[in-house]
């Protein structure tokens, strides 16, 4: 009796130990992830998606038909991403080779990407921007902004909201959040340069923000093809982090 109970135990001690050992935010295994791709690339390449296991890049587009064009994103979440490394490819199907445009995927985070044209690197034509997704909302109605530099011939881009610089945001980079309580009639101004020789790129005015959310707040092109400095082909995207 002794001996079948201690054996009872050590088999009901195994289970636990098994379960607790799946993972260890949510006591099960995590199928798939939250990853939103978005296309910021002005090249004439449509971009798609890749998943690298190892030395093998498999590409989603040969299986789902996913084209990426400007602007546009896809969802990942039925991809296998998890603890994969991603990397763009480009229509053609070629693997765009180098570190700036693969990430890691690590499985206790949820991403949004952003597929960059990289100016100054023609042997690696692409940047793969990528950061962990923010759901904690801001209390008492507020709501957050981070700011988005993706435009790819400015060092630097100047946001300011209601007139008041609130970042100064590097080419490739995303700023911290801020909270700001939005009202009917709000502003959010993007200039390249500083002072007197500062120049207005993008202006949006109004009611920017509709209900409660956490924002990336990007200056980019409207085409895929621009005439660089094209103040007429600049513009300022929303992209919400909680659908």
């Amino acid at each position: 009796m002794k001996l079948s109970r201690i054996i009872s135990l050590l088999f009901i001690s195994a289970i636990g130990l098994i379960s607790c050992s799946k993972d260890t935010n949510t006591g099960s295994v995590r199928v798939n992830q939250e990853v939103q791709l978005y296309n910021f690339a002005t090249s004439p390449n449509t971009l798609y998606i890749g998943v690298k296991q190892d030395t093998i890049l498999k590409k989603c587009c040969a299986f789902y038909g996913d084209f990426i064009y400007y602007t546009d994103s896809i969802n990942l979440a039925k991809r296998d991403t998890i603890n994969k490394n991603l990397q763009l490819i480009d229509g053609v199907g070629n693997n765009l080779m180098g570190a700036s445009a693969t990430v890691p995927m690590d499985e206790m985070n949820n991403y949004l990407l952003f597929a960059l044209s990289n100016p100054v690197s023609s042997s690696s034509p692409f940047i793969l921007k990528h950061m962990p997704l923010n759901t904690n909302l801001a209390v008492g109605g507020k709501s957050k902004l981070q700011f988005a530099n993706f435009m790819s011939e400015y060092d630097t881009l100047n946001f300011y909201w209601n007139h008041a610089l609130k970042a100064q945001v590097a080419f490739a980079s995303i700023s911290n959040a801020i909270e700001i309580t939005p009202t009917l009639k709000d502003t959010l101004q993007v200039f390249k340069g500083s002072g007197s020789a500062a120049q207005l790129i993008a202006e949006s005015n109004g009611k920017l923000i509709t209900k409660q959310n956490n924002y990336i707040v990007t200056a980019c092109y409207t085409t895929q093809n621009p005439t660089i400095g094209n103040l007429a082909q600049q513009q300022i995207k929303w992209i919400s982090q909680i659908k």
